[in-house]
């Protein structure tokens, strides 16, 4: 918990000083929890006129992430 009471000038120090450096996400994570979902048993009991659907939008997810990992 930072110190002070929220909106106190100690307090937003330590705010800013925690939220200034971004998280980084370990490479491939959501990639390969995707593909272990294509995998699954929950995959394949979709309808088979969902399926396509959740791979178009998992391609999509795809690009993005990758997209955003090169400009790291």
């Amino acid at each position: 918990m930072p110190p002070g009471k929220p909106g106190a000038p100690e307090f937003m120090a330590a705010y800013n000083e925690a939220v200034k450096t971004e998280r980084q996400t370990k490479a491939g994570v959501l990639l390969s929890v995707m593909a272990a979902f294509q995998e699954s048993e929950d995959f394949r009991s979709l309808a088979p006129r969902t399926r396509p659907d959740y791979v178009k939008q998992i391609k999509k997810t795809e690009a993005v992430s990758s997209t955003s990992r090169s400009r790291r």
